[in-house]
């Protein structure tokens, strides 16, 4: 192997991995990248990858979305369970944000506004966001 072929791969390389990198540690940056993951988790039944809320910028919104996005409707069927009440990873992201004092009310998760109204409690209101009974 001649010196140059020998550079062209390691800087090859060297560009391949900096790709790898990014891919881990930078957010997916739309919905259709989303719900092909979610197609795939679907497929092999992989829950916490199902379910795990991703944040991602729409049209300037801070949003939370997994794979139960009602907007992710090429997903298809799922008998993939994310948790129900406050076990919901939805509900559980809602009432992180909205019991965070520095919160500005402005994100949405699974394509709903996470903006608390007053006389609400953050697991009272994230219940009733996401059509969970509350508890009596």
């Amino acid at each position: 192997m001649g010196y140059g072929y020998k550079r062209f791969l390691i800087i090859f390389g060297i560009i391949v991995l900096v790709f790898i990198v990014l891919g881990f540690f930078l957010p997916r940056q739309n919905l259709e990248a989303i719900g092909q993951g979610c197609k795939l988790s679907n497929q092999k039944n992989l829950q916490i990858d199902f379910c795990t809320m991703q944040k991602v910028k729409i049209n300037g919104i801070t949003e939370y979305v997994n794979c139960l996005d009602p907007r992710l409707t090429f997903v298809g069927n799922s008998s993939i369970s994310c948790g129900t009440g406050t076990s919901d990873s939805a509900a559980m992201k809602c009432m992180d944000l909205v019991s965070d004092k520095n919160y500005d009310g402005k994100a949405k998760v699974n394509n709903l506004p996470a903006k608390m109204p007053p006389g609400y409690t953050p697991e009272s209101y994230c219940l009733r966001l996401f059509d969970y009974p509350l508890s009596p």
